[in-house]
């Protein structure tokens, strides 16, 4: 990546072009809550951005009203622990399966349109996530 940074640097293009790497959210360890993690018991309309008491990280106190703000301030927050304030999280991919095991809550055709549904909505409300508002 630097070496990829550095051309373009040497060809005047580093204003124009962003570098940028992708990875699977299973770098993180644990992720939730945000500042430490345990995935175990989240419910359905958390994830889905239905109505839901949400959950507060107990060392940020912060009020996570689904999981995708959760996922994106557990990213920050690991960046920070690393040392830096000034790296960009970008969302590459997204989304809720349509099909899956039997024994797979939640995987069907009508939670896939609600996440994408709900999730469009969330995108047009530039909100934010609670670590991360503007």
């Amino acid at each position: 990546m630097k070496s990829v940074y550095n051309a373009l640097v040497k060809l005047g293009l580093s204003q124009q072009v962003t570098v940028t790497t992708s990875h699977s959210f299973i770098i993180m360890s644990n992720s939730f809550p945000p500042s430490s993690g345990d995935p175990q018991h989240v419910s359905l309309n958390y994830v889905l951005f239905q109505p839901n008491p949400g959950s507060i990280d107990p060392v940020t106190n912060l009020h996570y009203d689904n999981m995708l703000y959760a996922q994106i301030d557990a990213v920050y927050a690991a960046i920070k622990a690393l040392g830096h304030t000034d790296i960009e999280v970008k969302i590459s991919e997204t989304g809720w399966p349509s099909k899956g095991d039997p024994d797979e809550v939640g995987a069907s055709m009508q939670n896939a349109e609600i996440y994408h549904s709900n999730l469009l909505k969330r995108i047009e409300m530039k909100q934010g996530t609670p670590a991360k508002p503007s």
